[in-house]
């Protein structure tokens, strides 16, 4: 326990700091950029890589540089053990901030038909009035083989048009969609002709199933998707039935099954199972390592931007 507060002082709480700073750049450019300006970037980018890069690239500037003022007996370099901590702890709270985000900024409102979402700014919908056009369905799909494993994964998407009424009946402006994703796997041990008639009988009972109503969870709950692969999927699948319309003016939808209040106090439990699990870890591990007091004196005065750039730089 010798030098416990001085290991708190200049890592625990720089760590809190940093990561509060960074979670709340973070949110601010998550709300700015995919919320209010809603840039085409992959979901995974933006939910993902991007909280892993903020959090990799604070624990390297502000954290890296406090970190070895610990001193370990060990010949091995426990260092690396910190900073999955860091990055971890980092990502996760990023994560969860974001849904909750995203759950806080997006109501559900209620319509009474499918065209007054345009003018209704929200992720979360329930329309009241409503028709699937199932008789003009199509679908996208893609193929992939993961590394290490003996399957084929198929994610297949089938999307249908919302009919609009109007004063002459049903228009074909087709600009509202519903989308639902389907799985399946086969293995790599089956012949390909085999395989592949495999994954035509499953599309044919994928689109049975679609058609029967199978794109509803909850009759009248949707939710607009945002610029993701399901949508990328989607606007595939759609230009075959309308080749003509801009991607811009199409929105599509997925049938929610989200009840908004219970998903929000739900991840908040997950941001404060997160921050005290980080905190906690680190102040647990910062009992066993030594303090390099020698170390500490020549921080005085130093940029750790500056320390990084030399690092990058240096020949």
């Amino acid at each position: 326990m010798k030098d416990y507060g001085l290991k708190l002082r200049h890592i625990l709480i720089i760590f809190i700091k940093v990561t509060i700073t960074t979670v709340i750049f973070y949110l601010l450019s998550y709300y700015l950029f995919v919320i209010k300006i809603e840039i085409h970037f992959i979901d995974y980018f933006t939910d993902y890589i991007l909280p892993v890069g903020l959090s990799t690239l604070s624990t390297t500037i502000w954290i890296r540089p406090k970190l070895k003022l610990l001193v370990f007996n060990s010949n091995s370099d426990p260092l690396l053990f910190y900073y999955f901590i860091c990055i971890g702890h980092m990502t996760w709270l990023m994560v969860a901030a974001a849904s909750w985000l995203v759950l806080a900024t997006n109501p559900l409102i209620s319509l009474n038909n499918v065209q007054e979402s345009e003018n209704i700014k929200t992720r979360f919908y329930k329309i009241e009035d409503y028709t699937i056009d199932t008789r003009n369905t199509s679908f996208s799909y893609s193929i992939e083989k993961i590394k290490k494993e003996r399957y084929y994964y198929m994610d297949l998407y089938f999307v249908a048009p919302f009919l609009i009424r109007d004063k002459n009946g049903y228009s074909d402006n087709y600009k509202y969609w519903i989308i639902k994703e389907y799985y399946n796997k086969q293995s790599t041990d089956i012949d390909k002709e085999l395989r592949n008639k495999y994954f035509d009988d499953f599309i044919k009972t994928a689109e049975k199933d679609f058609k029967e109503r199978g794109y509803a969870y909850h009759a009248n709950h949707f939710e607009r998707i945002m610029y993701s692969i399901e949508k990328k999927h989607a606007l595939k699948a759609i230009h075959k039935i309308t080749p003509g319309i801009r991607d811009k003016d199409v929105i599509v939808f997925i049938s929610s099954q989200k009840d908004l209040g219970y998903e929000k106090r739900r991840v908040q439990k997950i941001i404060y199972i997160a921050s005290l699990s980080g905190i906690l870890t680190l102040m647990l591990t910062l009992i066993f390592p030594g303090f390099n007091h020698r170390k500490l004196k020549s921080f005085a005065g130093k940029n750790p931007l500056s320390e990084i750039v030399n690092l990058l730089f240096k020949n």
